[in-house]
Order: C-alpha cells, then sequence, then structure tokens
C-alpha cells in the first residue's frame, strides 16, 4: 500500500509514516480499539443483565408496596439503564470498527464514544454503591464506592476525553508539533485539564453542603446518575450518523475539541453532583439500629386472641 501524505488526507504539507510523531501514539489503529472497547462493553452489559435479572426475580418474592420493594427499586432502575446504555455503546464501537483505520472521524467517535463508555462504567459503579448501602456486610465500604463515582470516576472521565483530543493533534501535525501550546486553557487538552481541576474543586465544595441536607430525596433522586449515562449513550448514538457522513479526509477542528470537552465537563459534573445526594437509605440508617423489618405478615398470637377457658382446655392436665 502506497505511503500517504498528509497533504491527501488533511490538506497539510506534513508527512505520515511510522516515525511520523515524536511521541506514542494512544491509539495506533482506530479499529482495532473500538473492536476491543466493544468487546468490554459487551462484557459489562452481560454483568448488568445478570445483576438485573437477579433483583428481578428477588423481586417477585417481595409484597408490592412494601418498605424493601421501594429501597431497591433505584437499584433496579439504575441496572436498567446501565445495560442500556452499554449496550448502545458496544454497538456504537463494533460500527467504528468497521470504518478506515485512521480516519479524522474514527478518532472522534473514539472520543464521542469514549465520554459514554466511561460514564456507562461510573453507573454500574453507582449501582453496587446504592447495593452496598442497603446491606450491613458492605455498608463500611461504601465510602469507597461514593469517592469513585462522585469525585475520582467523573475527573478521570474529562481527562481521559481532553487526552484523546490529542490524538487528532498528533495525527494532523506529525512530529514537528510540539505539545507545549496544548497546554493552555484555549486548546482542547489544557481546558480539559483546567475542567478537571474544576470539577474536583466543585465536588469538594459541594460534599460538605449535601453531607448536611436534612431533607427526604425523592425515590428516583439515586437514578438520575444512571439516567446520565443512559443519555449520553443515547446522545453518541445520534452522532454515529454524522460521523459515518463524513469523509476520510475529515479533520476536525480545534473549536468543535473544545466543545465536546466542555460537554463531557458538563455530564460528569452533572454525574457526580447526584451522586452526592444522600440516599434514601443513607438517612434511614439511624432507624436501623435494631433488627430490621420483615415483609412477611407476623403471625397472630393464639394464646392472646384466645380466651382463658380455651387456653386452659389446651394445655395438659400437669400444668392446669
Amino acid at each position: 500500500m502506497p505511503r500517504e501524505t498528509a497533504a491527501t488526507m488533511f490538506g497539510s504539507g506534513t508527512e505520515f509514516g511510522s516515525d511520523a510523531t515524536f511521541l506514542a501514539d494512544p491509539i495506533v489503529d482506530v479499529t482495532e480499539a473500538a473492536s476491543l472497547y466493544s468487546q468490554i462493553s459487551g462484557v459489562l452489559a452481560a454483568f448488568a443483565f445478570a445483576g438485573l435479572m437477579a433483583y428481578l426475580v428477588e423481586g417477585d418474592r417481595r409484597r408490592p408496596g412494601s418498605e424493601s420493594d421501594q429501597a431497591e427499586r433505584p437499584v433496579t432502575v439504575s441496572l436498567f439503564l446501565t445495560l442500556v446504555s452499554l449496550i448502545v455503546v458496544a454497538v456504537l464501537y463494533a460500527i467504528l470498527a468497521g470504518g478506515p483505520p485512521d480516519s479524522g472521524a474514527g478518532y472522534l467517535g473514539i472520543m464521542i464514544y469514549g465520554l459514554a463508555f466511561a460514564l456507562s462504567i461510573l453507573s454500574m459503579f453507582h449501582a453496587i454503591t446504592l447495593l452496598a448501602e442497603r446491606s450491613r456486610g458492605l455498608r463500611s465500604v461504601t465510602p469507597v464506592f461514593r469517592l469513585w463515582t462522585s469525585l475520582a470516576g467523573p475527573a478521570l472521565t474529562v481527562l481521559l476525553v481532553s487526552s484523546a483530543s490529542l490524538d487528532v493533534f498528533f495525527k494532523v501535525n506529525g512530529k514537528d508539533a510540539s505539545t507545549v501550546g496544548q497546554l493552555w486553557p484555549i486548546r482542547p487538552f489544557g481546558l480539559g485539564l483546567a475542567l478537571t481541576g474544576v470539577l474536583l474543586l466543585t465536588i469538594g465544595l459541594a460534599s460538605r453542603r449535601v453531607s448536611k441536607l436534612k431533607f427526604e430525596w425523592p425515590w428516583w433522586c439515586p437514578v438520575i446518575p444512571a439516567a446520565v449515562a443512559a443519555s449520553t449513550a443515547l446522545l453518541a448514538a445520534a452522532t454515529a450518523v454524522v460521523l459515518l457522513m463524513q469523509p476520510q479526509s475529515f479533520v476536525p477542528s480545534d473549536a468543535l475539541l473544545i466543545v465536546l470537552v466542555s460537554i463531557a465537563f458538563l455530564f460528569s459534573l452533572s454525574f457526580a453532583l447526584f451522586s452526592l445526594i444522600n440516599m434514601p437509605s443513607s438517612r434511614t440508617e439511624a432507624h436501623s439500629a435494631g433488627p430490621p423489618e420483615s415483609d412477611q405478615e407476623p403471625e397472630p398470637d393464639v394464646l392472646s386472641a384466645a380466651g382463658p377457658d380455651t387456653v386452659a382446655t389446651q394445655l395438659p392436665a400437669s400444668v392446669v
């Protein structure tokens, strides 16, 4: 296959080759990376499906409208939305794997689908957090899960999405490009670094305020993070049509990459903020000092319901 030039693909005079960049490109082949991500998404979707089926089977054993049935509802809905988002992401990556291995639209797809993929993984951890809050044995590790879903995970998502913009930068500019200018906030990668710091600061300040809130939240509030992840996956699916229409010579502009990094920040910040909300189970923790109430109706007390004459006739003669 003849060696292509940047003038042919991107309208530049820089020549591509195996030694075109002075830094190693994180993603050498878009199709290979997309195929791997599609397989991982499919495996995670299988785990989400298994967890959802287990909760549906367990829900059949509870009385409708009981306290435990209402408490488990956010976990079931979160698992369902996580399953939907992971399936959508797996299909999107599979479609991307069938395209050209080094197109600008492919690198842009990795960047867009990566946001949906990361939030879907965080949504699965969020469902595990909801489950851990309702289990006496796992309640001690709940702060670790909450730290990941509300702080570390969203910050890492913004950082990875902004780092994906460097793939396009190196692909366009080649070995003569300098990364020093990419650290400025007016560039996609520099803006991602700045927004990562803003997210960490915002969540750090909001965590103190949220912990002081005492009012009851609706049951659907714990479902919002999973809804954010599912919405991101559906929006990514809408952009797939546009990406398929782009020619191989398409190159995303810095303005477009900056918009995508900003959108990744907004979705990640929304996921993190709603993950901080005190869940109903955590607020009822004070009421769980005694043994948990059973969903089954208590058996009637036969001795107390019967009269004294009836009790006397039922007791042995030696006791009477």
